[in-house]
């Protein structure tokens, strides 16, 4: 029998550098992105500069609140205007 462990998905990577462009098009300042998330302005920051690796899910919160991506395929051809 196959032991069933609890094993995670593989993290998809996010460069600050993606964080730091998809924040700008999105026009936010540093401290509105961080209140977004409801994180402080010191991890947003650790985030941008690299010191900290971003999680996946805020990326993708950022990108769902900001209008430049849609949750699910359900919503393919969709936008914002």
């Amino acid at each position: 029998m196959k032991r069933c462990g609890n094993r995670r998905k593989p993290f998809k990577r996010i460069s600050p550098d993606k964080l730091r462009e998809t924040r700008i098009l999105s026009g936010f300042s540093k401290k509105e992105a961080a209140e977004m998330l409801q994180v402080t302005y010191r991890t947003w920051h650790n985030w941008e500069s690299g010191r900290i690796q971003v999680p996946y899910a805020a990326f993708k919160l950022l990108r769902i609140l900001t209008g430049y991506e849609l949750p699910g395929d359900a919503w393919k051809g969709f936008w914002f205007s």
